[in-house]
Formats: C-alpha cells, structure tokens, sequence
C-alpha cells in the first residue's frame, strides 16, 4: 500500500482560516509543556515590559514642565526635590525595562531550546513508528526535510512573538489613548499610514511559503551533495574517481539557483517596504510639524510637545512591530502545518484486525501460501504465488539471482510491509493478527545491508536485545558464538572501544569484523524466528564455515531462514529454495538440485570467464 502524503497544492482562503488557529492552538500546547512556568513568568515579565514606556512617558513629560516652569519664574539656580524624585524614577523606569528584556530574553532562549528538543523527540518517535514503505517514497522526504529544517524551529517562534503581539497591543493601547487626547484623529492616521505594510507582509509571507514549499526537494539535493563530499562512506570512492570537482560544481549549482531565488523574492519585499516606509516617515513628519506650530502658540506645554513627539513615535514603532509580529505569526502558523504534515502521517499497512496472542513456544512453524507483493509505484511483481513452509528446527536457504525476490519475502516475513495477496502463517495464525511490535520482538534478523554503530562494542551487540542489561553475560556469549570475540578482545578497551572514526579513540574495523559484530546483534536475541541475509558475504573460508556451525547451532528448534549467494554456505542447509523472477523455481537440498540441472546448477555452474 502506498504510503498517504500531503502534497503540494495552493490553500483556500477557508482552509487557511481553519488552519491558521489550530496551528497556533497547537504551539501554544508545546511551548506550555514544555515547561509552563517559564511559559507564565515569561509572559509576565512582558505585561511589566508593556507599562513601563506609559510611566516613562509621562514622568519624563512632568519632569520638562517643571524644568521649564523653573526657567520661567527665575528658580532653576535651585533644583527642586520634585524634579530629582521624578528623574530618579524615570531612571529607576528604565534600569527595570533593561533588566525584565535581559531576563526575558534569557527565558525565551530556554523555552525555545526545550520546545524544540520536545519536537524533535516526537520527529524520532513519528519516525520510528511509521511503516518503512514511506522510506521508499520521495516525497515523504520532502516532508521530512520541511520538518525538520523548516518547521521545527516554529512553534517557539510563534510563541514569543505572540507574546511579544501582547506587550505590543498593550503599550500601544496606552499610547493610542494619549494621542487620542491631542486630536481623535491620530491613531486613525497612524493606522492607516501602516497598513500597506502590514498587507504587504502577508503577501511575502504566502510568497516564501509556497517558494520554500517548492524548493524542499532542491535544497534535499544540496544536503545530499554536501554528504556524498563531507561523509566517510563516501571518501575513498570520490578520490579514486576523481569526483570531486563534479560534486561540487553540482552543489554550487542548486546553491546558487536557491540563492537567485532568494534575492528576487527579498528585492521584490524590500522595495514595497521601502515603499512603505517612506509612506510612514512623511506622515510623521507632518505630525511633527503640527506639534511645533502648536507649542509655538501656546497650545500645549514644552512637556506635552516632548510628550506627543515620543509618543507618536512608539506608537509608529509599536504599531509597526504589531504589524510586523502578526505577519510573521501567520508565515509561522502556515510553516508550522508542515510539523503535522509529519507527525500526521499515518502507517500504510493496516491494524485494524483482532489482536492474536503470539505462540510459545512455536510448534507448527511458519507457512507462506499464495504471497504476492509489488512494491509502491511499480507495475513488477517482486513476488508471485510463493508458497512455502519451515518447521522449527529446520535450517531453510533461500537462493537466487539478484532481485529474483529473496530480500522481498525477508522484508514481508519482518513486516515492513504487508503482501498484496496472500498470507504469512505462525502456527496457523495469520502474522498480520499479532501485534507489531510483539511480532518484531520474535525475529532474530541480520540484512545484509547491516548498520555500523559508532558505539562501543558492547552497545553494538546489546542493540539486539536492549531488554537485558547492557552487562549481561549473553552479550559475550553472543560474541562468542558469531566470531567477533575474538576481535573485540584485541580491541585497546576489549568490549569498551568505541567502533568507528566519528568520534575521538574509535577503531575502525574491516568488513568482515563488522559482520561477525552484526551476526552477534542478532544471535543475542533469544527469538524463535531468525532470519540472516548474507551472513558470510565478507568473511574468508575459515571464518565462514565457523560461522555455519555457530549457525546451524543457534537455529535448533527455530524456525531459521538463510539467504546467501555462496554456495559453501547453501550446502549447509536442510533445504534450499531457489527463486527466480519472484517465482518459487526448485525446492531440495544442494544435491538434489544440482543433479537436477536446472536454475540452481545453472546460477552456481557458470564458466569463469576468458577459459573454455
């Protein structure tokens, strides 16, 4: 089943309005869990930040009067108490603004590091939950990449500045109020004059929204080269090739085209701002000339000119922030849509059926009747009417040529995806009735694409069974069994040595090691079910037939399936299912199906090249 993913389209006017709330609903739930004591005092020190500039204001205002009322009466030669009292408060005033925005500031930076490492826990968790079928799909990384370089940043984001909206709308309420006193008319005008603005920031918001929708796979290509030059895995490929140079020009190719695009869009929002801001400047202007003329005719006070003069303009530069914040609260809420395109991504294999509990211990074994499976998006089978069954303590060997459909029964039998037709049996109980994470519990599984851990030794194997405790003697019996002991006790720290060169004191190991590792990880879970592509694929003739006989030991009374292209290691099966073209070909043992000369005989007897 192919995986639902939100694509790109335009939004409606209507979808945008039942969007935008919830969206906002749901950063202030995050920033509230996060930690709502930061939360509350936070948004108190701002409601004290929103008051301050009103009594600053005024006293300020008191403090020009009397200073004038001095000059005018021949008494400036002796300061009076009132006016030392007043500057000691407008500095007092002041002194606390500074400290409640350093200390705001301070919270707000903490607030936001916590919400985003809660989100970014929740982005594992959705993760790990989904099905793998999605990691197969392109665009659910266009989701994940706008989730996580885009979004997740958001939901703090749009917090602050909603609360910072508050202080805003508060400290502008007081000041609106003022100049409401001078002439009614004023706060209509400072309304106006900012209004262009305000509506040319949403439409820029809407602009970079869809620009940076758009853009997801691009800047994903950028990501992926930077990794093909930077990464390890790929270091000795890109010397002995010579690619280099390629690589980089192909990176600086997508930069650049991002970056134009960039500039266009922030030459098109800087011109209509600048606009806009000009706009503001000559009203401000005209109101300063309006305030000269009526002091000059005795209309108000020296104080009430200073008065009016600061507060048209913080109510210029509050209506402006309040304008601006709001505009970018709505660029966040329509960003932060793009955190619930991830988290609301829903698994593609169904779990609606009844819940059976799982066999133990398992007595009939495992069945396969009738599977069928193509993988999302292509027109292939990749299985076709396979049918099958494995018996506890029978060691079953799955051959074929490469994409004949061995690896995509293994990826059925785990559950990473669901057959299209078809049915995977445990003792006569369909696999899909058990719970999922019980079922992956019961499989022992080494791909063949296995992961190199930079952990330590111990932590690599542990990873099979985090159940037990990371000393656990199974962790070096498990060693012992596959082989690897012997080179961990080698290692400088024996079990302790970190593995890998990403971090400082890591030992590299070879292929080979690192295969014996993996094959450990699995034999340390105690699972009824094991399942090992290319196990031996890396190790010498010694160290593979060691390997079959740890093997063949550990699959007693399990249901174990091996997949291998050797046919050293197919000899030491009890039976060997030969697949072709997502097809069953042949089922028998090695020399029943090399007597019999056909697909088998046919894959593994092929003449070496250059000799007749």
């Amino acid at each position: 089943m192919t995986p639902r993913l939100r694509s790109l389209r335009k939004i409606t006017p209507r979808q945008l309005r039942e969007e935008l709330l919830p969206n906002i609903l749901r950063s202030l739930g995050l920033v509230w869990r996060a930690s709502p004591m930061l939360f509350i005092v936070s948004t108190l020190l701002l409601l004290v930040q929103s008051v301050l500039p009103l009594g600053i204001l005024y006293a300020s205002k008191l403090i020009l009067d009397g200073v004038a009322s001095a000059l005018q009466t021949g008494t400036a030669a002796a300061t009076p108490p009132a006016l030392i009292l007043l500057a000691s408060l407008v500095g007092g005033l002041v002194f606390l603004q500074v400290v409640a925005s350093s200390i705001h500031s301070w919270l707000q930076s903490h607030q936001s590091a916590m919400v985003q490492e809660n989100i970014m826990e929740k982005l594992h968790h959705k993760s790990v939950e989904i099905d793998f079928a999605y990691y197969e799909n392109p665009e659910f990384f266009d989701t994940l990449h706008r989730a996580q370089h885009q979004a997740i940043y958001r939901p703090s984001q749009l917090v602050g500045r909603l609360q910072n909206i508050i202080q805003q709308s508060l400290t502008l309420a007081g000041l609106v109020g003022l100049l409401f006193l001078f002439h009614w008319s004023i706060p209509l005008l400072l309304l106006l004059t900012l209004l262009p603005a305000f509506l040319l920031r949403l439409h820029f918001a809407d602009v970079l929204f869809e620009w940076r929708q758009k853009s997801s796979n691009l800047e994903r290509k950028s990501y992926h080269y930077h990794w093909l030059l930077t990464d390890k895995a790929w270091a000795k490929e890109v010397r002995a090739l010579g690619i280099g140079r390629f690589l980089r020009r192909r990176y600086l190719a997508i930069q650049r085209r991002l970056r134009v695009e960039q500039f266009r869009i922030n030459g098109r929002q800087t011109r209509g701002t600048l606009m806009a801001q000009l706009l503001a400047t000559a009203v401000a202007y005209g109101f300063y000339l309006v305030l000269i003329g009526k002091t000059l005719a005795g209309a108000i006070t020296l104080g009430s000119l200073v008065m009016y003069f600061q507060a048209f303009q913080q109510a210029l530069n509050a209506l402006r922030n309040l304008f601006t914040g709001i505009g970018d609260i709505y660029e966040d809420a329509r960003f932060v849509s793009q955190l619930y395109d991830f988290f609301n991504l829903t698994p593609a294999m169904p779990r609606i059926r009844p819940v059976q509990p799982l066999p133990s211990p398992v007595r009939r074994g495992l069945s396969v009747e009738g599977l069928a499976f193509r993988y999302p998006g292509s027109e292939r089978w990749a299985l076709r009417e396979v049918s099958f069954s494995a018996a506890p303590g029978e060691r079953i060997a799955l051959a074929g040529a490469n994409g004949s459909g061995k690896s995509t029964l293994m990826k059925l039998i785990c559950r990473l995806y669901d057959p299209a037709e078809g049915r995977i049996l445990l003792d006569g109980v369909d696999i899909r009735d058990f719970e999922l994470a019980g079922w992956w519990r019961n499989l022992a599984v080494m791909f063949q694409d296995f992961e190199e851990y930079n952990l330590s030794a111990r932590e690599n194997i542990w990873l099979g069974d985090i159940r037990l405790p990371l000393h656990s003697p199974a962790v070096e019996q498990a060693a012992q069994r596959s082989g690897a002991a012997g080179v961990i006790e080698g290692l400088p720290k024996g079990y302790e040595t970190m593995l890998g060169k990403w971090f400082d004191e890591g030992e590299e190991l070879s292929r080979g090691e690192w295969q014996r590792i993996a094959v450990a990880r699995a034999f340390l879970r105690d699972a009824p079910i094991m399942i090992f592509d290319e196990p031996t694929s890396a190790l010498d003739a010694r160290n593979e037939f060691e390997m079959l006989n740890a093997w063949m030991e550990r699959a007693r009374g399990r249901v174990a399936l091996l997949i291998s292209h050797r046919v050293s290691t197919l000899q030491s099966a009890d039976r060997i299912i030969m697949f072709s073209e997502g097809r069953i070909a042949e089922t028998g043992t090695h020399d029943q199906l090399w007597s019999a000369g056909g697909s088998y005989a046919e894959l593994f007897n092929q003449p070496i090249p250059g000799r007749e």
